[in-house]
């Protein structure tokens, strides 16, 4: 009977456990199927357990902690944002161009260490004090004239920067120029020797265009330029009238076999007149090569102390056909009303024409250092050989009146000497 009530407790306390077992297995969720894409089990509070992602698709757009997202990997260049409103731009194509700040174009991705994009041109421009032509080569990334010159307006060393039909005067606030241009030229006084430095891209188009008349002429290329090189076809075609330095003693005037400007000078720019709308390109440049530079325009047996160079100029022609009364090694000076020499040359060649180049008056001083509309010209002749002055009566261009026109090219006529000075 002890034996029979054992076993029928051990059933009894079998069956309990069996019930209990049962009711709790029946209160837990059942276990995801192999593969399912449910939407996840929880785990301590709200968070959720995501599905794992199907292979090869990606982590698409499940939650981690909050509500960031976690973006599909990025398409090679389509752009994705990382982080608020940011994009990873595109690389950009060599030579392309893309934005940094404001309107500045970056042409190519960066030179690693530089601090520079791959590609920039550095420019130097030294410009002597006084009057002279500058140019460049190099398309400056900021070519706001208050940016190039930021140095020399704060030295109050810039007087002024003009071309034909536009100024720009920083004592006067005056900028019609806008921005600089490398193709064009431009005339500039300043009070100082100085130094601009250009930061950019280098001018890949190195052909300059220029209308009938008279044209500025920059100088596109990084290496001095042979000035009957460049000019050679222009001559072949009777189109070139002249060239010449802005400001200086410089002369190509093929119709007069003159050239005393052999070379034309990277930085600089000059004057050219041609009789219809032609261009010239400026050749491949090889840095190794050098040009031989002519010497100053006064000689050092000169006796006059010859005026600051303005781009305000004139051109006499002394033909050959004076040799009864020039010697070689003479000098010739074209003085003012006042006595002031504004222009002076060496006649080194008797048998060949020469030239004479006369400065007007500066407009940008108070005082009187060059001709002046119509003012008469007076030349005077010094012979170093004897130490000798001579006073000399002459006309120009059939017969007219010496006088003093800006850009005039005169021919000097009847030429005779008068008395010993």
């Amino acid at each position: 009977m002890k034996t029979i009530y054992k076993s029928l407790l051990v059933l009894i306390s079998f069956a309990l456990l069996l019930a209990f077992y049962t009711e709790t297995m029946a209160q837990a969720p059942a276990p995801p199927e192999p593969g399912s894409t449910s939407s996840g089990q929880q785990i301590g509070g709200t968070g959720q357990i995501p599905s794992p992602p199907a292979p090869g698709t990606g982590i698409g757009s499940q939650q981690i902690g909050g509500s960031g997202e976690v973006p599909s990997p990025p398409s090679p260049g389509n752009g994705q944002q990382i982080g608020g409103s940011g994009n990873i731009p595109e690389p950009p194509a060599p030579g392309g161009g893309q934005q940094i700040g404001g309107n500045d174009t970056v042409p190519e991705p960066p030179d690693p260490g530089s601090g520079y994009p791959m590609g920039t041109a550095f420019q130097t421009l030294t410009i002597p004090a006084g009057w002279s032509g500058v140019s460049s080569q190099v398309v400056p990334y900021i070519s706001t004239l208050d940016s190039i010159f930021q140095d020399d307006l704060q030295a109050q060393n810039l007087v002024i920067l003009q071309n034909f039909s536009q100024v720009f005067w920083p004592a006067f606030n005056i900028n019609t120029i806008g921005a600089w241009n490398t193709k064009d030229g431009y005339t500039i006084k300043v009070l100082n020797e100085t130094e601009v430095e250009l930061i950019g891209l280098k001018d890949q188009n190195d052909t300059v265009s220029f209308n009938s008349g008279w044209n500025y002429l920059p100088i596109t290329s990084a290496c001095d330029v042979n000035t009957e090189d460049l000019f050679q076809e222009l001559v072949s075609n009777d189109q070139l009238v002249i060239a010449y330095e802005i400001a200086g003693g410089g002369v190509f005037w093929p119709g007069q076999s003159i050239n005393t400007m052999p070379v034309l000078m990277p930085g600089k720019a000059y004057f050219v007149k041609v009789t219809d709308a032609c261009s010239v390109s400026f050749p491949e440049c090889i840095p190794s090569e050098s040009l031989i530079i002519p010497p100053a325009i006064q000689g050092s047996l000169s006796p006059w102390q010859l005026v600051a160079g303005t781009p305000i100029q004139q051109f006499l022609l002394i033909p050959d056909m004076f040799s009864s009364i020039l010697m070689d090694g003479d000098y010739l000076g074209a003085l003012t009303s006042e006595g002031i020499c504004a222009g002076v040359t060496e006649i080194k060649n008797t048998d060949e024409n020469n030239v004479i180049v006369l400065f007007g008056d500066d407009p940008t001083t108070i005082e009187k250092d060059g001709f002046t509309d119509s003012e008469p010209i007076s030349l005077t002749l010094y012979r170093p050989s004897t130490s000798e002055y001579f006073r000399l009566s002459f006309n120009i261009d059939n017969g007219n009146d010496a006088n003093f026109n800006v850009r005039d090219l005169s021919e000097i006529q009847n030429l005779e000497k008068i008395t010993d000075k």
